[in-house]
């Protein structure tokens, strides 16, 4: 009798913000330059932790209460229109940078116990 496939359907898609892989990439990098490489290994809860603030970065961005949104009407079409490529682009770079500053704050002030990086 030939071996059915696993029902996957209940299970939940992840979509990750993150280059997660990268992301262990860089901050093993900034263990060795900063730690003396104290840190080899980077737990699932330090990658959810960096994703978590980087989420909180990308909602403070968009957040209507905010004082640069102050007064922010929603218009009534496509906002994608608005932005151009080269506006995306710099908004990329910024984020980029913003996401190195967390992860290397995280690495930096982790204490020095054990091998793995955790949140």
């Amino acid at each position: 009798m030939p071996e059915l496939a696993p029902d996957i359907s209940s299970t939940p898609i992840r979509l990750s913000l993150l280059n997660r892989s990268a992301v262990k990439a860089f901050a093993l990098q900034v263990s060795k330059e900063k730690k003396g490489g104290k840190f080899t290994r980077v737990s699932e809860d330090f990658l959810t932790d960096v994703e978590a603030s980087v989420d909180a970065v990308i909602r403070a961005i968009g957040n209507t209460s905010s004082p640069l949104m102050d007064g922010a009407v929603v218009p009534d079409h496509d906002i994608s229109a608005f932005v151009t490529g080269r506006a995306q682009a710099k908004m990329k770079n910024a984020l980029e940078t913003v996401t190195a500053t967390i992860i290397q704050r995280k690495v930096c002030r982790h204490p020095s116990i054990g091998v793995t990086l955790k949140s």
